[in-house]
Formats: C-alpha cells, sequence, structure tokens
C-alpha cells in the first residue's frame, strides 16, 4: 500500500510576525538627535525646560537601561547579547568591579546565527 506524501502548506508571514522579526534585529537604540543637549558635562534627552531655562531629562545611562529593560522585554537580539557580555564580564572578574558595555551594533545574518558586536 503506497501512501501520497502531501506537502504542508506554510501559513503566509504575517506582517506583525515580519515587524517583530526586523525589530529584534536591529541594532541598540543610540543617543542622537536634536532632543540629545550636553548640560554639565553630560549628555541628556531634553524633556523641558526649567523656569530658568534649565534643561532637564534622561541622561545616556538612564536611556541606555531603559532600553535594555524593554528590549529584553521584547526578546531583542541586541539586548541578549548585551545581557550576556554583562553576566560573561561578572563570571570573569570581581562582582564589585565596574566596566561598560559599549553600544551593541547587529552585524548581519550568517547561516544559522545572528551577528552582534559591541561598538
Amino acid at each position: 500500500m503506497s501512501r501520497k506524501s502531501r506537502k504542508r502548506r506554510q501559513p503566509a508571514p504575517s506582517p506583525r510576525r515580519e515587524l517583530a522579526k526586523a525589530r529584534r534585529a536591529e541594532s541598540e537604540p543610540q543617543a542622537k538627535g536634536e532632543e540629545w543637549v550636553e548640560r554639565a558635562g553630560e549628555l541628556i534627552w531634553v524633556a523641558g525646560f526649567t523656569e530658568g531655562g534649565t534643561p532637564y531629562g534622561l541622561t545616556v545611562d538612564q536611556f541606555r537601561k531603559g532600553n535594555a529593560r524593554e528590549g529584553e522585554a521584547r526578546g531583542d537580539d541586541w539586548a541578549r547579547a548585551k545581557r550576556l557580555l554583562h553576566d560573561a564580564f561578572v563570571r570573569r572578574v570581581s562582582r564589585t568591579a565596574t566596566f561598560e558595555i559599549g553600544w551593541i551594533r547587529f552585524l548581519g545574518d550568517g547561516l544559522c546565527r545572528k551577528a552582534l558586536s559591541r561598538r
């Protein structure tokens, strides 16, 4: 008795799924644009101004920490790479040591892996 094999039809890619996939493959969001100004030697994203005209808002460190939390929650690849680098450094050095991981950049897709780099 011979059985005919039937190929299963692949579902058409949904725009929502494609958008989520593209978002995960992006680099870490950068702090650039007209909204960023230097104040007291530190780069800040201006949310508003005081009555005296002094700008206030997020610092770059606050911006990056917030993006990392959001990126991990969404499952972004750059956020996962940053977390893995952080965990690897913590295992190698003392937990009290301070270190900074640069901006994570998407390099491209390989055959079975995505390539990301720190700047």
